[in-house]
């Protein structure tokens, strides 16, 4: 485990640390649930942390080698490429892929493969894309973003 301050952008200081995976990388705020997301590349894991607990509420496993997370909040998923690089060395034959985390559930709810190396996320609203950056093929692959599950959390009134 890994301990990573937090810090207040207003002061400037440490108020707190809270312990996530090996080789953290990449991480991404849901600001709506007030969650970050880290990528720790070496365990092959995510650790979903609750800001205002400053504790992690979740570890989800996830593809080879994640390296960056972007969050589509009209979904409340987290995007997580998963390079195929382990420690620094491609791992053979194991292409990239993109794992879809479930933010209310903590689960995986879809695996895409990417192709080889892919590196970093990013979210445009407006189209519902992710834009995937693949250092080892030096292409940019842009997704749609599959459509979420429904998920009937309460009916009103009862």
């Amino acid at each position: 485990m890994l301990f990573r301050s937090i810090i207040d952008l207003n002061s400037l200081s440490v108020v707190g640390t809270v312990a996530v995976g090996s080789f953290p990388r990449g991480v991404a705020i849901q600001s709506d649930l007030n969650l970050a997301v880290v990528a720790n590349a070496s365990a092959s894991t995510v650790s979903i942390v609750d800001l205002t607990k400053r504790a992690v509420v979740a570890t989800v496993p996830v593809g080879i080698g994640p390296t960056s997370v972007a969050i589509d909040a009209y979904s409340n998923q987290a995007l997580v490429t998963n390079s195929g690089v382990l420690r620094g060395v491609p791992t053979p034959g194991v292409a990239a892929t993109m794992s879809i985390v479930n933010l209310d559930s903590y689960v995986v709810e879809n695996t895409i493969q990417l192709g080889y190396g892919a590196f970093g996320i990013d979210v445009d609203r407006a189209s519902h894309r992710a834009f995937i950056a693949h250092f080892l093929s030096n292409e940019v692959m842009a997704i749609r973003i599959p459509n979420p599950v429904p998920h009937i959390l309460d009916i009103q009134p009862k």
